[in-house]
């Protein structure tokens, strides 16, 4: 799973389709923050749309919807 999620940030780009697929494959919320909609509805998206599921929430964010970033909290 590593091997190909870390290129995704640095090499490509992933299509809505993709990361609905991406999060019913490994069984994860993916919720996405386009820092580009900044102060719109479409600024927090979560894939898949289905919220019924009681699966861990990752968080990306991208800025032109190509490369996608971690955020890290310190503690």
């Amino acid at each position: 799973m590593m091997n190909h999620l870390n290129m995704v940030g640095d090499t490509m780009g992933l299509e809505q389709a993709e990361l609905c697929l991406l999060g019913y494959a490994l069984e994860v919320r993916i919720k996405v923050l386009r820092l580009t909609k900044f102060n719109t509805e479409d600024f927090e998206i979560i894939y898949p749309a289905d919220h019924k599921r009681d699966w861990h929430e990752i968080t990306l964010m991208t800025d032109d919807d190509q490369h996608y970033n971690i955020p890290v909290i310190p503690k």
